[in-house]
């Protein structure tokens, strides 16, 4: 089911806050099969850049082991 604008409007403001288009879009849509082809790629791109930035972060920082620089 893809939202209305007035939908999408609405629930971008949740508890004192405003989020985004993208997050509002995907908690109004019932699922990941039944989202539009184009945000579900953009959805999978944006999983991926977070999996390789979290790969990154975590090889740079050290544990706790090998003490501080």
């Amino acid at each position: 089911m893809i939202p209305t604008r007035k939908q999408l409007e609405e629930n971008r403001q949740r508890w004192g806050r405003i989020y985004g288009y993208f997050t509002s879009f995907c908690d109004l849509n019932g699922s990941c099969e039944e989202c539009d082809k184009v945000v579900r790629l953009g959805c999978i791109v944006k999983r991926r850049i977070e999996e390789l930035q979290t790969k990154y972060i975590l090889r740079i920082c050290r544990s706790e082991r090998e003490g501080e620089p």
